[in-house]
């Protein structure tokens, strides 16, 4: 993917606003092409407006939960957290993405989140979940039961779904049962998911190009070029950025070895 003179979209003033982040620049500071993969290094609202030819969208955004990310405050107020992750989906829409999977958190679904931050116009076309095998549960300290699932949610542009997944076994099913990520190696990354879980989402989709705003390690990436799919990333912290770097070019090296 090539960089465009695409404009950035404007938001109203009569809606929240998240803070910038990284406005010294509106381009990426690095790009880097790894066989089918073009990773940027970058704030995805800031990148995604220069790009064209995204399809789909597969990804795990931040939940806003006080996780120690390096370059991302995961405390944002509530309401500017749903605004501003509905600018990232605006964005990756104008790129061209007509479908979006992402995980998050089942209590945000049941208390009426998931429209706010939808692109305008786009239904959800349907809601998965990823049941985890592996939980730490007697550590929990919360005030209700340990999290042992999350759901995956699958939102599109009017009549763009299209499923082109098996239709038989447990990866047709909608309840995808994993174990945890730990056992894909340590990347760097505070919060990566499963790749089993991803690389089932990402074969569910007959779409040429995947992105992830928020690559973070980068385990879409290398369920995508697995798939023979093309893959667009971008994120904004350079560790993260250099691990999804290497992860994606050991995964394209491995391809290779065992073709």
């Amino acid at each position: 993917m090539k960089l465009t003179t695409k404009s950035r979209p404007q938001t109203s003033d009569a809606k929240p606003h998240a803070p910038k982040r990284r406005t010294d620049r509106s381009r990426p500071s690095r790009i880097e092409h790894i066989g089918d993969a073009t990773l940027y290094l970058g704030d995805c609202l800031q990148v995604l407006p220069f790009i064209a030819g995204i399809n789909a969208v597969v990804t795990d955004p931040p939940y806003n939960v006080g996780y120690r990310y390096a370059s991302y405050p995961d405390n944002l107020p509530p309401d500017l957290y749903l605004a501003w992750l509905k600018q990232c989906f605006e964005a990756c829409a104008t790129a061209g993405a007509s479908q979006l999977l992402f995980t998050w958190q089942g209590i945000r679904v049941a208390n009426g989140e998931l429209p706010v931050c939808l692109p305008t116009g786009w239904t959800v076309h349907h809601l998965c979940a990823w049941m985890k095998r592996e939980f730490a549960g007697d550590r929990w300290g919360s005030n209700h039961p340990a999290y042992a699932w999350e759901p995956i949610i699958w939102a599109s542009r009017p009549g763009c779904a299209r499923y082109a997944g098996p239709r038989g076994g447990h990866a047709a099913r909608d309840a995808l049962l994993a174990n945890h990520h730990r056992h894909d190696g340590d990347w760097g990354h505070p919060c990566k998911k499963t790749l089993s879980v991803v690389r089932t989402i990402v074969n569910w989709l007959d779409s040429e190009a995947i992105a992830d705003p928020w690559m973070g390690s980068g385990t879409t990436g290398v369920a995508a070029l697995e798939a023979g799919k093309k893959f667009i990333g971008c994120e904004i912290d350079p560790g993260y950025f250099e691990r999804a770097c290497e992860r994606i070019a050991a995964s394209q090296k491995q391809m290779r070895l065992g073709s």
